[in-house]
């Protein structure tokens, strides 16, 4: 069959004409694709050019055929029956011929369109180039025993940083990422969680000293794979796989490779140990609470001991130290201003190493802020964020920046920012709904605390958000209750304890306060349990042992105005209010201890000081208020004013309004703030009434707790 077929493709003399249409075919293509480029043809011309000659092949070999090529015109081939052609060219002939080049050019244009359909909508690689995101996953560790999940998800860390720093690609940070994994089963679902075009996914196994990491990256559109590799080398090597994954990513998704002199890629540390303490201390420094940041500064120090020239481990340490640092946004114990300092000394280490490092250019911001410098701060922030715009801390510290500067919407859109690119990271979350606190929204608050608790049920960080918003609402009892559950999570996190002990003490749960308070607050511990001579006397004793501390003569008048002597409460006020700046004394948001200092100074007869500052703050809770800000504490400022002001309607109302918002403080019922004529107005002594009510009845709910915390401290 086949060499009949054969012999009659020679009879008819078909390669004369078949081949020299298939020569002509290769030469044309040849030419289009070898000088299309250079005279700036689009990409569908040389796709045309390979489709027409293509489906042009079926015509080409129906002409050859059935028809020869004489001197005399286009003839019919004759048949194997006869020697000459006795029928000339018919209507079927020229049929036949139509409809074959009619199919070609059918062919030819379905293919052409499905062609450059897949070229500007691929399925796998040219997609993630579209959407430009990705995800780095945690490797999975096969060690038998485990011990390279630090390098695991330091590999993918580092391999995110390495990508973050070209503004071309937006970057899932690696706690969302870390968080995914768990969360999601497929590469697809994995997407749609944190809206990434592409994941990295792989593996890290040790054989004898060589490092083995496979690494993957697949679509989230469809979960087909689009790169896979393996690499292989020793332990001390691995900053150069996570060069060479890098690279290749950036290949696939950018079109492009990089040198090795290219800056995005990390530096190298020179000393294998350095690299192995950095990545435990990164481990360590995102689980976030009071003892892991103690275990992330000692790896971080190790770092920087093992190799002193390696500027991350600095960045790492002075982030570290800032978070250690006091305050409500922080979770230690060292004073701010040497936290601040201590930062900086490390971040100008790092950026002397390494000028371009994002990490070191944010916590030099961080400190900046730490000492009240905030332009310097924003500054700094911003240039991180140009240096690798899918570093999400720096868009979070820029937004707690602009909170405590009142510029919400400015927090607001840093925040969302963060958010796109670690939506499922607990700090981000917990801040997410503390922004929705500040605007008092707190079933949306409540929302973003329970998805992190969802996420991290041993997070304390979520505690402490449901916490605070209990708190605000007037639920002290839920508060405690929740502080305690946060404290257990991080047993060494002051604020907590202090919080927690805050909240008893609001109850006046003097008994159970002291389960957990420091000798600090034994003042404050008296008065919760009625003893205002004894704690008259506990603030008289510590104020003349340190007479020049400004706090301490604030909180020495302030015990005074309330339960004991009220011209000692002046003197002390008024020597407090000359001591502390100004941002200190119009400390939002209760302007406080200016509104205090300025009844101090009218009852001194200094009228025109008392009401410059009075005037301020009526000024700065406007200003919160018009800025979005809602809370019981504004309303409470508001009443107070309002009396000042004598105008007791409106002083009633925003008393109730605070109450019904949830104002529960005890103290409430002795502050002269509230009765500046010296006699307290009716309708506010009824809302004070109500006040010790409530507190009495969550002493009850919460007495069950309050004896089982006693029974644990007693074993």
């Amino acid at each position: 069959m086949l060499g009949r077929f054969m012999s009659e493709i020679r009879r008819r003399r078909v390669l004369n004409l078949f081949t020299p249409y298939l020569v002509a075919v290769w030469l044309v293509i040849q030419i289009v694709v070898a000088i299309g480029p250079t005279l700036g043809f689009p990409d569908w011309i040389a796709t045309l050019v390979v489709v027409a000659s293509i489906v042009g092949v079926p015509a080409a070999f129906y002409v050859a055929w059935f028809f020869d090529f004489t001197s005399e015109g286009v003839v019919r081939t004759p048949s194997r029956e006869r020697a000459e052609v006795i029928e000339p060219l018919g209507p079927a002939h020229y049929a036949g011929l139509a409809a074959t080049l009619l199919f070609a050019a059918l062919a030819g244009w379905l293919s052409f369109g499905i062609i450059v359909n897949r070229t500007d909508n691929p399925p796998t690689a040219s997609r993630s180039i579209e959407n430009k995101s990705v995800a780095v996953m945690p490797f999975d560790d096969l060690s038998p025993t485990q011990e390279l999940n630090y390098l695991a998800q330091g590999l993918a860390e580092e391999i995110t940083v390495a990508l973050g720093k070209l503004g071309n690609i937006r970057i899932s940070a690696p706690s969302s990422a870390f968080r995914a994994t768990e969360q999601a089963g497929s590469a697809v679902e994995i997407g749609r969680l944190l809206n990434v075009g592409a994941i990295l996914q792989g593996s890290v196994r040790l054989a004898g000293d060589q490092l083995r990491v496979t690494a993957s990256l697949v679509s989230t559109s469809d979960g087909l794979t689009i790169w896979s590799d393996a690499f292989s080398r020793s332990l001390s090597e691995s900053v150069l796989m996570e060069e060479q994954i890098a690279r290749s990513i950036l290949g696939i998704m950018l079109d492009r490779f990089l040198t090795d002199e290219d800056e995005i890629l990390l530096d190298r540390p020179n000393a294998a140990d350095a690299y192995q303490f950095y990545l435990r201390g990164r481990e360590k420094m995102r689980i976030r609470t009071a003892e892991s940041l103690g275990e992330a500064r000692a790896f971080f120090e190790q770092t920087i001991a093992a190799d002193p020239e390696y500027a991350p481990g600095y960045a790492g340490l002075a982030a570290v130290l800032l978070l250690l640092g006091e305050g409500t946004e922080n979770f230690g114990t060292i004073d701010k201003s040497i936290a601040a300092q201590l930062a900086t000394a490390n971040g100008e280490k790092a950026l002397l190493r390494q000028p371009n490092l994002a990490e070191a250019h944010a916590v030099m911001g961080r400190a900046a802020a730490f000492r009240g410098e905030g332009e310097a701060a924003l500054a700094a922030y911003d240039k991180a964020i140009a240096i690798n715009p899918s570093y999400a801390d720096a868009h979070l510290w820029k937004s707690n920046l602009l909170s405590r500067q009142g510029d919400l919407d400015g927090a607001a859109a840093s925040l969302e920012d963060a958010f796109k690119l670690d939506p499922l990271s607990p700090v981000i979350l917990y801040n997410k709904g503390f922004q929705q606190v500040r605007r008092g929204r707190f079933a949306e608050a409540k929302a973003f605390y329970e998805t992190l608790l969802d996420l991290e049920p041993n997070s304390p960080l979520g505690h402490r958000g449901l916490a605070d918003v209990a708190r605000r609402q007037g639920d002290l009892a839920s508060s405690a209750k929740a502080w305690k559950r946060a404290l257990d999570n991080s047993p060494n996190s002051v604020q907590y304890r202090e919080s927690l002990v805050g909240a008893l003490l609001t109850l006046e749960a003097g008994e159970a306060a002291r389960l957990f308070a420091s000798p600090d607050y034994e003042t404050n511990l008296r008065i919760a349990a009625g003893d205002f001579d004894g704690a008259i006397e506990k603030v008289r004793f510590d104020y003349a042992a340190s007479p020049d501390d400004a706090w301490m003569a604030f909180e020495a008048g302030w015990t005074e105005l309330l339960y004991g002597d009220e011209e000692r409460a002046y003197d002390a006020l008024i020597r407090s209010d000359a001591a502390l700046g100004e941002e200190d004394q119009f400390a939002m948001p209760y302007c406080s201890p200016a509104i205090e200092a300025a009844w101090a100074l009218r009852q001194r007869g200094a009228e025109q000081e008392a009401a410059a500052r009075i005037e301020r703050c009526r000024a700065a809770r406007e200003e919160a208020l018009a800025g979005g800000q809602r809370s019981i504490e504004l309303d409470y400022l508001g009443a107070r004013l309002a009396a000042l002001g004598g105008n007791e309607i409106e002083a009633v109302r925003l008393l109730t309004k605070a109450y019904e918002g949830g104002w529960r403080e005890p103290w409430s019922a002795h502050d002269p703030l509230l009765r500046p004529g010296g006699e307290t107005d009716g309708r506010v002594s009824a809302v004070l009434d109500e006040i010790a009510k409530d507190l009495a009845r969550q002493r009850l709910e919460i007495a069950s707790e309050i004896e089982a915390w006693k029974a644990s401290a007693g074993d």
